[in-house]
């Protein structure tokens, strides 16, 4: 069974996480970079949440420029 897996996800060639996140969330968005970045964290901690989308726009663009690769995916979503 694993085998088959990892074949289809190597012919798609699409990797992609996915998470279910319950509660009651707020989030802040920065569109700095090319597509739009959130951090969704509980009520209340939302100013936690800034070094986070800093930091996820600086690795971001340090990394399409190491491997001259624009990131994939039409947005970019973290739970904090």
């Amino acid at each position: 069974m694993y085998d088959s897996l990892l074949l289809l996800l190597r012919k798609t060639n699409k990797f992609q996480l996915i998470a279910f996140v319950v509660g009651k969330l707020e989030y802040r968005e920065l569109t700095t970079f090319r597509v739009p970045i959130r951090v969704y964290t509980p009520i209340g901690y939302i100013e936690d949440s800034q070094f986070s989308l800093d930091l996820a726009v600086k690795t971001l663009k340090f990394y399409e420029d190491a491997f001259d690769c624009p990131f994939p995916l039409p947005k970019m979503d973290m739970v904090g």
